[in-house]
């Protein structure tokens, strides 16, 4: 450990004149980043999605403080996400304060809720290579292709640039990352991301300022003492609804048909077995669902079985389906409808699968999108009830 300390001191001490390779540049990024055990900052924030047209931009004040202890974010966190609201992270428990309201909402992110913080977007002001260094280390020492670019000026602070690009995967290509580090005490204080799928976009961005290190405490990790007499309601996740049961009666469809200029239509499940798909354009597993429906409704299209994908979702964004069905080829018809249909059917993850009988009834039902089990668990139901 003393070893390590002193070679880090070494590279951090280095003259502001060296020349390093983008590689070493990230490697004291790390090295500067853990042995740093807090920090205050203000985090600025850009955000794209995939299916989104627009940018978000937010900002927040950040405070961070590590623990080697903690399993859930490696340390103590705490932002600010509006001027009415809150988050912080105590090792214990996750709270939402909220002074419009006078509320606050608990979580125990030790009982997997830890998605209070990190499932919405505004979680990314949080500094990921402050808490996890090493992921810094292993960026600058995986499989990323690494350029140094351009030396240039953030907030009037000269800085190294560093760009990594990643070998496609899969459906997902141009994958890179542009690392902004200070040259005076190699912080990385700028992370943009970037990505493609199927022609669209997916990018963020984080660029710390006003940074202010080893000043934190545990105590500092509290609610507002003004804030502490708001009752505080302990969050219970409600199972979700059982999928409708083998032999319950499937509930009318009725909905547009998108390949037909959006006439009405009324599902009629009489004399024919049925695969309903519960999808929507900007869910992963949905898309990755596609070519196994196509397959199994070519296959059994003849023997009787009519094949229906049914979308609550995307009925304000037909502008995109165009381009969708360039890269998902969808032959099966595409019913727009109310999310009071997914609602009778019990659907609340997507993709949900449904069988239906000749009869008008449930045979099978799943959830979710498995590439080894949920086609053959399909085809098997469809076999039995042709």
């Amino acid at each position: 450990m003393k070893y390590l300390f002193v070679a880090a001191f070494c590279l951090l001490s280095s003259p502001a004149n060296a020349q390093y390779t983008a590689q070493e540049i990230l490697t004291m990024a790390s090295k500067s980043m853990s042995i740093r055990s807090s920090v205050q900052y203000q985090a600025n924030c850009l955000y794209k999605f995939f299916d989104g047209d627009d940018t978000m931009a937010f900002s927040g004040a950040v405070q961070l403080l590590k623990d080697a202890r903690d399993s859930i974010f490696g340390g103590y966190v705490r932002y600010q996400m509006f001027d009415t609201l809150y988050k912080l992270y105590d090792l214990h428990g996750i709270y939402a304060v909220n002074t419009k309201s006078r509320k606050i909402d608990r979580f125990d992110p030790h009982k997997g809720e830890y998605w209070a913080m990190t499932g919405n977007i505004r979680h990314n002001m949080v500094w990921e290579y402050f808490l996890e260094p090493e992921k810094l280390y292993k960026q600058a020492h995986g499989t990323a292709k690494l350029t140094l670019l351009a030396d240039t000026m953030l907030s009037g602070i000269e800085c190294y640039k560093v760009r990594l690009e990643y070998p496609d995967e899969e459906e997902f290509s141009d994958r890179n990352y542009t690392i902004c580090v200070t040259k005076h005490d190699k912080v990385p204080i700028l992370r943009y991301w970037h990505i493609k799928h199927q022609g669209n976009y997916q990018y963020s961005s984080i660029m710390v300022t006003n940074c202010r290190f080893n000043s934190l405490r545990p105590a500092d990790f509290t609610i507002d003492a003004k804030h502490r007499k708001y009752k505080i309601d302990t969050f219970k996740r409600e199972p979700p609804p059982e999928l409708l049961s083998r032999g319950t009666t499937a509930p009318a469809i009725k909905g547009q048909h998108y390949q037909d200029n959006m006439t009405e239509k009324v599902i009629d499940f009489t004399g024919r077995v049925t695969l309903l798909d519960y999808w929507y354009m900007a869910c992963f597993p949905c898309i990755q669902a596609i070519p196994a429906i196509e397959r199994l409704h070519e296959k059994y299209k003849d023997r009787g079985l009519q094949v229906l994908g049914v979308n609550p979702v995307d009925i304000k964004r037909l502008d995109k389906m165009p381009s969708f069905l360039e890269y998902n080829a969808i032959k099966y018809p595409i019913c727009m409808v109310a999310y009071e249909i997914p609602t009778a059917y019990n659907v609340t993850v997507y993709p949900t699968f449904y069988v239906v009988g000749r009869d008008g009834k449930v045979v099978f039902s799943t959830v979710g999108f498995n590439k080894d089990t949920t086609e053959k668990e399909l085809a098997k139901a469809i076999e039995d009830a042709l």
